[in-house]
């Protein structure tokens, strides 16, 4: 299903909604759910949920595993794919367009050039906005709130990041390829879409510091061990800040509900144990709940 969710007046946001015909349930009967952000490089919501037939958007898919909303709606949950601030049908003017590169490419730096003059972040609107999904699937009735998850890749990995970090109602959060300290990764690779940056934000909180919030829920994170992304120190700069979240898991007696991951391999999402890795998110949220 393609639907569209209003977030603000005279803002909407288009999401993919996967719906397995045998979903898995709770112990009341409700639905277990995924909210699946995405990331760049990846024409938005449209890979996630795993919609063929672009050839620039299947290479992605295959380059980067980016149908990772279609892999947990066949492995049973109900997947909500949306699209973030400045991708598909939610293109600036400028970037609008059929054709191959248009579609395969957002305009989120454009939006971040904008909002920022005005006091906004991209990364805020974006919080806002899957803020605003999670009360549509609280009013749904069907979904079993108590377990909802968030599991992101790239960029759907910091969306992950600040939405588990800011909204308690994500119960348990999957981030992949994106937590690292910002200095190395976000400063000096300074390249990066703006879309990725609160302004002053670095000066006073790393990476770990903020996802140090999720705690005591259960977070994986996964890296890579040659992820461009980590900087010129590779995973030592993803080290530091995962020893930033430790302390905190072991601070309020969660330790054993952080686990990291480590894969081989440049930036991309690492699949070949994924189901032992949604596993385990599922058997911590059970277990942290009073």
């Amino acid at each position: 299903t393609h639907a569209m969710l209003q977030v603000e007046r005279d803002v909407w946001m288009p999401f993919y909604l996967l719906e397995p015909q045998a979903p898995k349930l709770d112990a009341h009967g409700c639905k277990r759910c995924y909210i699946c952000p995405h990331g760049h490089q990846g024409a938005g919501a449209a890979s996630v949920a795993g919609v063929t037939g672009v050839p620039a958007v299947d290479d992605a898919v295959r380059k980067f595993n980016y149908d990772y909303g279609l892999r947990l709606a066949r492995m049973g949950y109900v997947t909500v794919c949306p699209d973030a601030r400045g991708w598909g049908s939610r293109r600036d003017w400028k970037g609008q367009g059929d054709d191959e590169n248009s579609y395969l490419r957002g305009t989120c730096l454009n939006q971040a050039r904008m909002a920022e003059p005005l006091g906004l972040t991209v990364a805020g609107l974006n919080a806002w906005d899957n803020m605003r999904l999670i009360d549509y699937l609280e009013a749904r009735g069907d979904i079993a709130m108590d377990d909802l998850g968030c599991f992101g890749f790239s960029g759907g990995g910091y969306m992950t990041l600040y939405l588990a970090a800011l909204d308690p109602r994500v119960r348990k959060a999957f981030v992949s390829g994106y937590l690292y300290g910002v200095d190395d990764s976000l400063l000096h690779l300074n390249g990066n879409c703006s879309c990725n940056y609160v302004p002053g934000l670095w000066r006073l909180l790393d990476m770990g510091d903020i996802a140090s919030l999720i705690a005591p829920r259960p977070l994986l994170v996964q890296s890579c061990e040659g992820d461009h992304l980590n900087g010129a120190r590779g995973l030592a700069n993803v080290d530091e800040q995962l020893s930033i979240v430790r302390d905190a898991y072991g601070l309020v007696g969660h330790a054993d509900d952080l686990l990291h991951e480590v894969c081989p391999g440049g930036h991309h999402l690492g699949v070949a144990y994924l189901a032992e890795d949604i596993e385990w998110l599922d058997g911590h949220a059970a277990g942290g709940r009073s």
